[in-house]
């Protein structure tokens, strides 16, 4: 079966509620330009997490989320230990993904063992979930033979976790950062 292309549309169709639904639709986020004011990028933005705030706030428990970024996150780490030649271990992209791996499972450990699930937000929830699929999206790179260094989606993915996992300290008030991480949910 032929995987469909999409084609992101020009930025200004934020603008455009209906259209942009037809054209882009609304589980993938666009990026901002510079054609576009903030105002208009930020009622964007609103519009987009009322759409999609529902994948991190049913059927879903936070315990659940962690699980499969932990999950995730070690199946990651042994990939990387499987397509990573011997030259490549001491490079610094390695070591940063290693050691980012290493707080990405500690923080999802402490989530898993916490009794108090009410004091996690839906933030934490989106960026548990973004960065479990940003790793399953990794390791899929790796088996495809995608260098574990020099390829620019690992390192675009390596950047999102990085960025998630600064939003799992936000609380319920800057739940609109939720909608952020969303970026890589449904891609």
């Amino acid at each position: 079966m032929e995987e469909e292309e999409y084609f992101m549309p020009k930025p200004k169709i934020v603008k455009y509620h209906d259209l942009l639904e037809k054209l882009w639709g609304w589980d993938r986020l666009l990026p901002k330009a510079t054609s576009v004011s903030l105002s208009v990028y930020i009622t964007y933005l609103e519009e987009y997490h009322r759409r999609n705030v529902h994948a991190v706030t049913t059927d879903t428990s936070i315990s659940a989320l962690a699980e499969t970024c932990l999950s995730n996150e070690k199946q990651l780490v042994s990939e990387l230990k499987l397509w990573v030649t011997r030259e490549q271990e001491t490079s610094l992209m390695i070591r940063r993904s290693i050691i980012l791996s290493c707080l990405i499972q500690e923080h999802a450990r402490s989530v898993v063992h916490t009794a108090d699930k009410s004091s996690f937000s839906d933030v934490s929830g989106a960026a548990l979930l973004c960065i479990a699929k940003e790793a399953g999206l990794t390791c899929e790179l790796l088996r495809r033979g995608a260098d574990p260094i020099d390829d620019y989606l690992i390192n675009q993915g390596r950047v999102i976790r990085s960025c998630a996992l600064s939003l799992m300290n936000c609380t319920s008030v800057y739940s609109s950062a939720a909608m952020l991480v969303r970026a890589c949910l449904k891609t």
